[in-house]
């Protein structure tokens, strides 16, 4: 029973990185709102963490992260809902950031850890590949954001930066759902 809830909770946390990752906005008269808000994937996350505690208790550090990055995501959709623009302060946004690509980085380092002892050894490795990935390209962002030089993206290169996002997002989203299934299909026929 243990590990089918563990599958469960692993369909939340796959969940939770659509919502983490895609950037969903509906704009109406100049007011747009992202329907797909971060806080939402944090809320799984943190539902879901007890099942991946039971199975990696150093995850279990991870908690009050949770708590504190999906109460900035609340603030910045609520903030964004009642003013109509984005809202941000900027060195808070730079520190919430490299705390969010550490959670990230622990997090999936977390997962494979658990696909390891589990003898998923080629999702434990995806995982790896992703959790570096992701780290890397959140932190470019991260540096092009705050450095100003996102603008500089015009034509060919802003296609190829708008590409290398939807490749990163795409294969975050698979790779997650992919060992969803892998551990789903390590339970007995009758809990499955």
């Amino acid at each position: 029973m243990e590990t089918k809830t563990y599958v469960h909770n692993l369909s939340r946390i796959a969940w939770a990185y659509v919502f983490l990752l895609i950037d969903f906005s509906m704009s109406v008269n100049d007011f747009s709102i992202n329907v797909l808000p971060g806080w939402v994937g944090f809320l799984l996350i943190f539902l879901a963490l007890p099942s991946v505690e039971e199975q990696e208790p150093s995850a279990s550090l991870l908690r009050p992260l949770v708590i504190l990055l999906g109460l900035w995501e609340v603030i910045r959709w609520v903030g964004t809902l009642v003013t109509g623009s984005v809202f941000d302060v900027p060195l808070l946004t730079l520190i919430l950031s490299a705390l969010s690509m550490y959670f990230h980085f622990q997090f999936l380092t977390n997962l494979s850890s658990i696909a390891r002892a589990h003898g998923l050894l080629e999702d434990s490795e995806k995982l790896l590949h992703l959790r570096t990935g992701l780290t890397l390209f959140t932190a470019l962002v991260t540096i092009l954001y705050f450095l100003n030089l996102l603008e500089l993206f015009q034509g060919v290169f802003l296609g190829l930066f708008l590409l290398g996002a939807i490749l990163c997002t795409s294969w975050a989203i698979w790779t997650v759902f992919h060992y969803r299934n892998a551990e789903k299909a390590l339970l007995p026929a009758e809990e499955a």
